[in-house]
């Protein structure tokens, strides 16, 4: 098992390959600056600012993936409001706080890829936007 996601387990076994792709994170801190007169602006550190993560994931029934009921979990987390913890080689993804290591799936931009004649879904890559829960 490579990780997991809320219920999306991303492994690779001999009859599903479910992996991500492009994974890039961003942390950065809240800064404040204040002018002075005839000097330069005052930096403040006010804290850290909630990270985000992006990555690809690509759907195909010739991985053991149903693109189709994979895009309905992915949209359901989307507009449920909730928080996932992201685990990734056994190890939580964040920082630690009062809601250390949760994410929100945020967006998803869909790619349907091959789509047969009765409109079914046979391969479609997504990309998901996470930010920290805070």
């Amino acid at each position: 098992m490579i990780g997991t996601f809320g219920n999306i387990v991303f492994e690779t076994t001999d009859k599903k390959i479910l992996t991500f792709s492009n994974f890039s994170r961003q942390v950065s801190g809240r800064w404040n600056s204040t002018d002075t007169l005839r000097g330069k602006p005052v930096k403040e550190y006010l804290g850290d600012a909630s990270g985000g993560i992006t990555f690809d994931i690509q759907l195909s029934f010739a991985l053991g993936i149903s693109p189709e009921k994979m895009l309905n979990e992915l949209e359901s987390m989307v507009t449920s409001g909730r928080a996932y913890p992201l685990i990734i080689g056994g190890k939580p993804i964040g920082s630690s706080g009062a809601n250390s290591f949760l994410w929100i799936l945020a967006s998803i931009s869909e790619s349907w890829d091959t789509i047969l004649n009765n409109g079914k879904i046979v391969q479609a890559k997504v990309s998901l936007t996470l930010e920290e829960y805070s």
